[in-house]
């Protein structure tokens, strides 16, 4: 577990009958499941389930990039108009990942 409270990446989308996510790490051939048998998510289903799985998968990494873009606009003077509110959205999506609001 990390600091922010998940699995920490990388994540990928896995077709296994349904879709799931996998945290991508060795494979482990002894037990026929990457890194020890360690999956994020399971059975996603339904029409969406592909896309779904896909952007599940990309989690950490959008996470990481959302931290980086909110540095940037807490630290940089962009003479951008909105840039307080772009700062404080990301700011409200970064504390709906880590649980901290709806």
């Amino acid at each position: 577990m990390s600091e922010t409270g998940w699995t920490k990446g990388p994540w990928i989308a896995s077709f296994q009958g349904t879709w799931r996510i996998e945290w991508d790490d060795l494979y482990d051939f002894s037990i026929g499941y990457r890194n020890g048998g360690w999956i994020i998510a399971s059975e996603l289903i339904g029409p969406d389930a592909k896309a779904n799985a896909h952007l599940i998968a990309a989690s950490p990494d959008l996470y990481d990039l959302a931290v980086l873009f909110h540095s940037v606009l807490d630290n940089i003077n962009l003479n951008m108009t909105n840039q307080d509110q772009m700062r404080d959205e990301v700011w409200k999506a970064l504390a709906k990942a880590r649980g901290e609001a709806p």
